[in-house]
């Protein structure tokens, strides 16, 4: 899930929750990351993103290993998570823990060229339920303090809801490719 907006309208507030209430990971701000910017992600209960932008986010993870990431290890396998001191393979992402996050818009990818590329960002569209907040919030309603009862009642919800979107999603794949057919020898 995804919520995207204007500045100011709330975005980041409705993650702060998820923080209170659960193991997470959020990586590191992309235009600096580092050098192992997922280190740590296999072992959070949820993925906070918070400011998406792919003009930067590529410094923390490529478009493909997002999309990726969005699947889950039953669909694209177990990520390889690159981990300071540890050459070759790193630690393998099994995990299938939900991906939350904020951007100004839709996540996009841009060619070369400067322009859209459309195939892959219907790609990411199939991926990523997104939720507008267009109005800013009055000067009134910032700086409340985040509640974790609330947000714990608001996100069982919202993550009940993705992962009945992801079911729809495979089941409506399953359907248009048919019966799978094994040929044995």
């Amino acid at each position: 899930m995804c919520v995207i907006g204007e500045s100011d309208s709330g975005k980041s507030f409705v993650l702060v929750g998820l923080k209170l209430i659960y193991s997470s990971f959020s990586p590191p701000d992309a235009k600096k990351p580092g050098n192992f910017p997922l280190s740590g992600m296999e072992s959070a209960e949820v993925l906070v993103w918070n400011d998406m932008d792919y003009e930067y986010q590529d410094a923390v993870c490529s478009w493909s290993f997002f999309k990726n990431l969005l699947d889950g290890p039953i669909l694209s396998g177990p990520l390889n998570l690159p981990q300071p001191g540890n050459i070759g393979l790193g630690v393998k992402m099994t995990s299938d823990a939900p991906w939350f996050g904020s951007a100004f818009r839709r996540l996009s990818l841009t060619g070369a060229d400067g322009r859209t590329v459309p195939g892959e960002n219907k790609q990411m569209d199939n991926r990523i339920r997104y939720i507008s907040m267009n109005e800013p919030l009055p000067e009134s309603e910032r700086g409340v303090a985040p509640c974790k009862t609330c947000f714990a009642r608001a996100s069982f919800t919202v993550i009940m809801e993705a992962r009945r979107t992801m079911l729809r999603h495979l089941r409506q794949s399953w359907r248009a490719r048919g019966p799978l057919k094994f040929q044995c020898d």
